[in-house]
């Protein structure tokens, strides 16, 4: 899980570690400028990640963090299925193990 915080000014990775750290989230093991304007925050957790991405801390420093829909949402393709089935057949039947299926 990664977020990227973005701010209007030229912002430095140890700043960022410095913010985070006082906010007291601890499961980070990656911060690294990905852009002028960007820093990549890789965090262990989901869990963290969405600590992370709520924490008021940001707004205070004109920060905004969020996690990026890539990181978030999978699209895939579904391949031999028989035509002759209906779809909301098919709807009912899907089911995942890691992921919750939102639409077909």
């Amino acid at each position: 899980m990664s977020i990227l915080i973005i701010e209007n000014n030229v912002i430095h990775p140890t700043l960022i570690s410095r913010i985070i750290v006082k906010a007291g989230i601890l499961d980070i093991f990656e911060i690294k400028k990905i852009g002028n304007e960007k820093i990549l925050v890789a965090i262990k957790t989901a869990t963290g990640a969405n600590r992370l991405v709520e924490n008021s801390t940001f707004a205070k420093h004109n920060l905004r963090a969020f996690i990026p829909a890539f990181k978030v949402f999978k699209t895939g393709i579904i391949q031999d299925v028989p035509q002759q089935l209906e779809l909301d057949t098919f709807k009912e039947a899907l089911e995942s193990r890691k992921a919750k299926i939102i639409d077909v």
